[in-house]
């Protein structure tokens, strides 16, 4: 393919040269060839070469030599506001291709983790590490586990351990059924006076719906306490823990639900909560793939997730 003719005016514009612009640029700054010179780390025949070749090829002289000091000509003047600006681009281009690129994790979380137990950990990770970004899918725990597989997310956290040979699994930190009550007088003496089994005879009770493994845990608590869940009062079902949290703090009825779900409404007083005996603790996992080995930078961050919720 023939390449386009240049016209004569094509022809004859100047071809300034960004080292050019840097040698005029600092001359005019430092009123000094070899104060330009040291500044730039060239030697002074190089920067009057760079200044005399750009007066050649604009046709005009730009400084005005002294015996003490060179200063710009009402020409080199007019240019000089230009050429600063493309030079000072250009540094900006380079520190731009030389700054670090962001990092991204991806986190494949099921409920309870996603909700409660990362936010936390990722505020206080990014205060130490700006440059990285978070995101985090939330899913059920085979949906999570998939998504480990595939290599759509960097790791994974869930309720269960996997049987799955591809992946990888390890305790991450334990979690224990609690039942929630509303934060009134009338609570606080019955939570003094009455056992979770009492309460749960007695009071409307708020259910996870089938599927959940908060509800399958309370289930297995209930059978081993012979308590019939046909005879509980239940007055609604819900699988929106915030929607369950919100039934509870409004009086509506009593719930039991995971400890960390309701760990921060009880630290500040927003609800009541009695830990449940013998209920069982239930382990959350961290799931990795067992063919690809994490970025460094999320192998880091891992290790940081670990000793944060060590400290729950």
């Amino acid at each position: 393919m023939k390449k386009p003719r240049q016209s004569a005016a094509e022809k004859d514009r100047p071809n300034m040269e960004i080292k050019q612009m840097e040698a005029f640029c600092m001359t005019a700054e430092k009123k000094s060839f070899s104060e330009a010179a040291r500044a730039l780390y060239l030697t002074q025949p190089t920067v009057s070469s760079h200044i005399k070749s750009l007066e050649q090829e604009l046709g005009v002289t730009l400084f005005k030599r002294t015996h003490k000091q060179v200063i710009l000509t009402p020409e080199g003047a007019r240019l000089y506001p230009y050429l600063r600006r493309i030079v000072d681009l250009k540094e900006e281009a380079l520190q731009e291709m030389n700054a670090p690129l962001p990092v991204t994790i991806t986190v494949g979380a099921s409920t309870i983790p996603s909700g409660y137990l990362l936010p936390g950990v990722l505020s206080s990770y990014r205060e130490d590490h700006p440059d990285v970004f978070f995101h985090v899918r939330q899913s059920d725990s085979a949906a999570v586990e998939t998504l480990v597989e595939d290599g759509l997310v960097d790791f994974g956290i869930i309720g269960r351990a996997c049987a799955d040979p591809q992946l990888i699994s390890e305790p991450l930190c334990t979690d224990y059924l609690v039942l929630a009550l509303p934060p009134t007088q009338r609570f606080r003496q019955i939570a003094k006076s009455m056992t979770p089994d009492d309460i749960l005879r007695s009071e409307p009770v708020i259910m996870r719906e089938p599927g959940s493994g908060t509800l399958k845990a309370f289930d297995t608590y209930l059978s081993e306490r012979d308590i019939d869940p046909d005879s509980l009062h239940v007055c609604a079902r819900n699988n929106d823990l915030e929607a369950i949290r919100r039934m509870i703090t409004g009086g509506m009825g009593v719930s039991v639900l995971s400890g960390l779900s309701v760990r921060d409404m009880a630290q500040r007083g927003q609800l009541i909560t009695m830990k449940l005996e013998n209920a069982g603790a239930r382990t959350f996992y961290l799931i990795r793939s067992a063919k690809t080995q994490c970025p460094a930078r999320t192998m880091i961050f891992i290790d940081y997730l670990k000793a944060a919720l060590q400290e729950l």
